[in-house]
């Protein structure tokens, strides 16, 4: 555990303390080019997030081509399936009608009766 996290975090922590001191000292001493380190700083200070950028444009780019490549594919299939549910929606529709069609013919039947006995 030790050589794992303990030693490489040490080591990270007395790096960056020691370029900070050494930052301070030149700026002090006006020994050091503070604006050529300060450019520097500025492109590691930049650079996470230009790769984090490009992960994200990447992501977008993949996204476009899946929903060009959709487009492009799923209406034939959409028409098809629409076509297919059509068929079954008119073959249930014809199913209903003739099993409902006995039903509505005797209570056809019964009113036109009892209308003709009303007339008498």
């Amino acid at each position: 555990m030790f050589w794992q996290v303990t030693l490489p975090l040490s080591l990270g922590v007395i790096l960056v303390l020691a370029a900070a001191v050494w930052v301070v000292m030149s700026g002090i001493q006006r020994t050091g080019d503070i604006g050529r380190w300060a450019g520097i700083s500025v492109v590691w200070l930049i650079l996470p997030v230009l790769v984090v950028l490009l992960l994200f444009f990447f992501l977008l780019a993949g996204l476009v081509y899946v929903v060009t490549w959709l487009l492009i594919r799923v209406p034939p299939a959409a028409l098809q399936a629409q076509d297919l549910i059509s068929r079954i929606n008119s073959h249930i529709r014809k199913v209903a009608d003739a099993s409902v069609e006995p039903i509505l013919r005797t209570q056809g039947w019964k009113a036109g009766w009892q209308v003709l006995r009303r007339k008498r």
